[in-house]
């Protein structure tokens, strides 16, 4: 209806735009005619608009059927959601009684590893404590071979029905010292008379003797014998000759004992090992000595040098440093904490510096 409406006043409309009149003869005739045609256009609008509108209607009449069957479906599928929500539920509750029997599970499992772990650490322990049981009973006998064998003992006499003499008891300690004692106490008496030259007892030791270092109770009465007769400086277990009354004597004159068994030794070492290193390394060991005593180790190193490529002594000894050490030394080096770290110089230069003049 609302179109037909429209149609009447579009033709109203273009009927006075035209100027044509509403009476007359000639101007009916034409009215007639437009009015026919309008008619009929309205007409087919109308016939189409109510074809439209029966397709709407059967539209229409389709989607209530389609709201019908889905909200059927809707309480359908809500009441499968009920059921879904439900088992889920049911699904959770399960699960839960799942989770609690696997953590109990897990619990145990973990305690069945642990316990396997603890019980195959301990037999790897036994294993290895039988195989280090093994080991000590195989070197046991050995050792006990090399303990009676190095153990420091004094001779004793052991008596037997067949014999009445004593006889003496010797292990490889003995056997070693043996060998090397004698020789051990000619290098230390050699080292001796060198550290002890140009002091007191230079006298004594031109006339080959060491008697002046000796307790001169101990001694006999006569200057003049040899110092073979008042015995050697270490006895056959390494301890210093009682004559030689070391627990007596100043700290420099033990200090001049130690350092010639030192020095004895590592002569002897050099002569009958293979091995041997190229430079001897003597760190403030004499500094505690006098003058006398300080020159008389440099006159000793002097002499090693002859041997080995290079002796380095290191010392805070003014005296050494300040004297001239002529064939004794090739060359002093000095040492400071400078700004940059430890300065070297020699004869007043630096080493490591370059000169920017």
């Amino acid at each position: 209806m609302f179109i037909l409406r429209f149609r009447l006043m579009a033709l109203r409309s273009f009927m006075r735009i035209s100027g044509i009149p509403n009476d007359g003869f000639q101007g009916a005739s034409l009215q007639d005619h437009n009015v026919k045609a309008v008619i009929n256009s309205l007409r087919e609008d109308i016939n189409r608009s109510m074809s439209r509108l029966q397709r709407l209607r059967h539209e229409a009449d389709r989607i209530i059927l389609l709201e019908e069957l889905a909200i059927k479906r809707a309480i359908m599928i809500k009441e499968q959601l009920t059921q879904v929500i439900q088992a889920e539920k049911a699904c959770e509750e399960k699960q839960k009684q799942f989770t609690f029997a696997q953590k109990d599970v897990n619990r145990h499992s973990e305690y069945l590893r642990k316990e396997e772990s603890s019980l195959q650490s301990l037999r790897s322990t036994h294993d290895a404590l039988t195989t280090t049981h093994k080991e000590l009973e195989a070197e046991r006998e050995l050792f006990q071979f090399w303990s009676s064998a190095m153990t420091k003992r004094t001779p004793r006499a052991s008596s037997s029905s067949t014999r009445s003499k004593a006889k003496t008891s010797a292990n490889f300690r003995d056997h070693i010292l043996g060998k090397t004692i004698s020789e051990l106490n000619t290098l230390l008496v050699q080292v001796l008379t060198m550290l002890y030259d140009d002091t007191r007892h230079a006298r004594d030791m031109a006339t080959g003797m060491l008697r002046s270092l000796f307790d001169p109770d101990s001694v006999n009465s006569t200057m003049n014998s040899s110092f073979s007769s008042s015995g050697p400086v270490l006895d056959r277990t390494l301890a210093v000759n009682a004559s030689l009354a070391y627990g007596k004597r100043s700290g420099g004159e033990r200090k001049r004992v130690d350092l010639a068994l030192y020095f004895a030794l590592l002569q002897l070492s050099w002569a009958r090992s293979a091995h041997r290193a190229h430079y001897l390394l003597v760190d403030e060991v004499f500094d505690s000595l006098d003058e006398a005593g300080q020159a008389a180790v440099v006159r000793w190193c002097g002499l090693m040098s002859q041997t080995v490529g290079w002796v380095l002594v290191i010392t805070h000894s003014r005296f050494l440093v300040e004297r001239d050490l002529g064939e004794d030394g090739n060359m002093v080096m000095r040492a400071r904490m400078g700004q940059k770290g430890t300065e070297l110089t020699v004869d007043g230069r630096r080493i490591g510096v370059e000169d920017k003049s």
